[in-house]
């Protein structure tokens, strides 16, 4: 069935960035949404950036973001938004997650000055089959103790064919509202969340 994601491409950029990448209210919502799903501290204010990030001489790959904000805090967070199917996926999105990283620091700076980097990916694909969990989540944790050791690395993996298809519904968390908004099984579920809640009716006419 034909999701919201799949409509938007091929014009997936320009869309996708029109709607989270330029209207703050709906960026700070949906990062919002994903925060909470992990109980994180949530987002107060935003201010977008330039989404290209410089290339390195010694891999000659340079990494055109989707979305990319620094946050409140000085976290910087980047929303990459995936249609097809990539086998390496994860690499790559840990390659981009490092690009952000590095790309915070010129030379002769110091490591101090490192924030904490946000990369969260939206996927129209079964990223990990056989987990039936939609909203996966990376961090830096001491395998034995589970303590926290490095917070500068979060990266979130949302896939959103294993969101229940189900109608709206007032017990829905706000990151399971987002998630069906972008699955947009039908014209009524839109209407649905746009006539209960001025955030979807705002994306929706965007």
């Amino acid at each position: 069935m034909t999701n919201l994601v799949e409509i938007l491409d091929p014009k997936v950029d320009s869309i996708f960035k029109k709607i989270f990448g330029e209207n703050q209210t709906l960026f700070i919502d949906f990062v919002n949404s994903i925060f909470a799903d992990k109980n994180e501290r949530l987002v107060k204010s935003v201010t977008f950036l330039n989404t290209e990030l410089s290339k390195d001489i010694s891999d000659g790959k340079e990494c055109a973001l989707d979305v990319r904000a620094e946050l409140d805090d000085g976290s910087q967070i980047n929303i990459e938004v995936q249609v097809a199917p990539q086998k390496y996926y994860v690499k790559r999105s840990l390659f981009y997650w490092a690009k952000l990283y590095v790309g915070q620091l010129s030379l002769g700076e110091r490591y101090k000055g490192l924030k904490r980097c946000v990369s969260i990916n939206l996927l129209n694909f079964d990223l990990f089959p056989g987990n039936q969990r939609y909203h996966r989540m990376l961090s830096g944790v001491d395998v034995d103790t589970q303590e926290i050791l490095a917070p500068e690395f979060e990266v979130h993996y949302l896939e959103i064919p294993k969101m229940p298809k189900d109608m709206y519904n007032g017990s829905m968390t706000r990151l399971e509202k987002w998630l069906l908004f972008l699955q947009a099984p039908n014209k009524k579920v839109l209407e649905e969340l746009a006539m209960q809640d001025r955030i979807f009716k705002e994306a929706k006419d965007t």
